[in-house]
């Protein structure tokens, strides 16, 4: 599982991104350490439930880049077209964690659950 937080998604001129491995999902001692997260990157679809199940629908931005991610619960699935990337969205998993996902981004998704 990883991991990114900081203050890149509050405002243009505030960047500071910070990167934490927990590596695989089973050596993870505390599966709710995400919720303290802004956004949470999963990498590895293989124990995606459990860790959706750990957020407990905290208001963590989920993304991830497999394929049908979203159909299962990730908010935002990343998928290449060709030398670009485009995205899914899963509204029904961002409203929960009262996340909001401006109209225009809806636009723009491949996808939208």
């Amino acid at each position: 599982m990883k991991i990114l937080y900081g203050t890149a998604f509050r405002a243009p001129d505030a960047y500071e991104l910070h990167y934490v491995s927990f590596g695989p999902p089973d050596q993870l001692a505390n599966p709710t350490a995400a919720q303290a997260c802004q956004v949470l990157f999963i990498a590895d679809a293989d124990n995606l439930d459990r860790e959706l199940a750990g957020l407990a629908n905290a208001p963590v931005l989920t993304v991830g880049d497999e394929e049908g991610m979203a159909a299962r619960g990730v908010m935002i699935e990343l998928i290449r077209e060709g030398p670009r990337i485009a995205f899914k969205i899963n509204l029904n998993a961002a409203r929960p964690a009262g996340l909001t996902i401006s109209s225009q981004l809806l636009k723009l998704a491949r996808e939208v659950y």
